[in-house]
């Protein structure tokens, strides 16, 4: 990523940190996909979601798919998206660390709040 991107998505961080709400954080890697969901009110990571736990892995092995794949987006999306359920998590900002919103950014985006607006 360009530096001027890196320094956008800090400042848009600055304006989740007045609104006090939770903020699920992508980071995206060659091989992997890490999602956060971090609360600027208690300043804490509440949960996380990543292709290489153990778990999700497995799911992927079974499939015979690889851990950047759009497939691994969906999963990882909706494991996410219970794990908010669970939690009771009613407001949410989706921040896209800088990332363009496209491929997979978006079916995360797509894959979370279509079950999160099927439950709430």
């Amino acid at each position: 990523m360009k530096s001027s991107i890196k320094i956008k998505s800090k400042k848009n961080r600055k304006k989740y940190a007045y609104k006090n709400s939770n903020v699920i954080i992508i980071n995206k890697t060659n091989q992997n996909i890490h999602l956060q969901i971090f609360s600027f009110s208690k300043k804490r990571i509440l949960t996380s979601c990543s292709s290489i736990e153990k778990n999700i892995k497995s799911i992927f092995l079974k499939k015979g798919v690889k851990t950047n794949s759009f497939y691994s987006c969906y999963i990882i999306g909706k494991i996410l998206a219970f794990k908010i359920l669970s939690m009771k998590i009613k407001n949410v900002i989706f921040d896209r660390s800088g990332y363009k919103f496209h491929g997979k950014v978006k079916k995360i985006y797509d894959t979370l709040f279509f079950f999160l607006k099927k439950k709430w």
